[in-house]
């Protein structure tokens, strides 16, 4: 889970989570009505504000949130930045395999020491070396 103390992990957590009402707003089509899409959009944004606020419960309402939109439309998982799943924490690592949370886990393990080493480190471009694994697209295929 994220420390939102720390100005870089927070702000990255808004940007991942303007990039799903983004994905969102691409498959629209998806929803069964403008009004269930608007209801999506509005809950992003309450998360957006209570992650802005530094709400004590913030994180678990992202993982709330995260954790229905991908059981409730599955479909769009893959469109999902995978850091958000980690950043958040909670349940959302139940929609991450084994193997992504390891990788994941060494990228922190690596943050933390270049922050010892007051040494710069670039979260966003150590995930993108990450190699992709297969991204679950259906219920079943969640442990």
């Amino acid at each position: 889970m994220t420390d939102l103390q720390l100005p870089e992990q927070l702000q990255r957590l808004l940007n991942r989570i303007e990039h799903v009402k983004q994905c969102l707003a691409q498959q629209q089509t998806l929803f069964s009505n403008s009004d269930q899409y608007t209801a999506w959009l509005s809950r992003l944004d309450e998360l957006k504000q209570a992650l802005s606020d530094q709400t004590p419960d913030a994180l678990f309402l992202g993982q709330e949130i995260i954790s229905q939109l991908i059981t409730y439309y599955p479909q769009l998982t893959p469109l999902l930045p995978r850091d958000l799943l980690w950043l958040l924490g909670g349940d959302c690592l139940h929609f991450m395999p084994d193997e992504e949370i390891q990788k994941f886990q060494m990228l922190e393990e690596q943050r933390f020491a270049a922050q010892d080493a007051k040494a710069s480190f670039d979260w966003d471009d150590e995930v993108s070396k990450l190699q992709p694994t297969q991204v679950p697209t259906s219920p079943s295929d969640y442990h």
